[in-house]
């Protein structure tokens, strides 16, 4: 419950930071908190801020410790609770902690550039797919093309196959009728007089 508050006022201030600073407090609280630290600080803080007679310097500070009471009072072993926050008071912890937000902060610049270089590969895998596709649209373009070519010439196959069997027939008649056995009668012409004209 409270990790869902600490999230939803961390992004409220972050939006307070970028966007303009004239108000709308009221979208601070317009969040679901079934803690009732929302109404409380509602109660106590916003018309004086509306008033001008806060900042929000001092509504945050009242919000996280608001928060920080909630979760001491709600934690398992209260001891246990106080001893983590003491360790900030450890001698070099603040450097510690410096040092290793300093490794998180390369950590993710080096995530980012790592997504940023996955991304340019994405591109160039888009770019392929792209080209891709064209090729396969141009093969599609040149099959089809060859189809109705092939289409054509099967028709005019057929039509001269067609006209060669006609002739091949009518050659095979002219040869029965020069071989058919001849009257002996004058002036019926004899196989080898016959002269073929076209």
């Amino acid at each position: 419950m409270v990790e869902e508050l600490w999230c939803h006022a961390v992004r409220f201030l972050d939006m307070y930071r970028t966007g303009d600073h004239s108000g709308h407090i009221g979208q601070l609280y317009q969040f679901a908190d079934q803690t009732g630290i929302l109404e409380t600080h509602k109660q106590c803080l916003a018309q004086p801020y509306e008033d001008s007679q806060v900042d929000m310097k001092i509504m945050y500070y009242e919000l996280i410790r608001m928060m920080t009471n909630y979760e001491r009072e709600n934690c398992k072993d209260p001891e246990l609770y106080d001893s983590t926050k003491s360790v900030g008071k450890i001698e070099g912890y603040q450097e510690l902690t410096n040092k290793l937000q300093r490794f998180l902060n390369q950590r993710f610049i080096l995530d980012i550039e790592e997504l940023n270089k996955k991304h340019a590969g994405d591109n160039i895998a888009i770019y392929g797919d792209q080209n891709i596709n064209q090729k396969i649209d141009d093969l599609e373009k040149s099959f089809n093309i060859l189809a109705a070519n092939n289409k054509i010439l099967s028709e005019s196959c057929a039509s001269l196959e067609s006209k060669n069997e006609i002739l091949e027939g009518e050659i095979e008649t002219l040869k029965e009728k020069i071989l058919e056995p001849q009257d002996n009668k004058e002036g019926t012409p004899m196989a080898t007089d016959l002269v073929l004209t076209s």
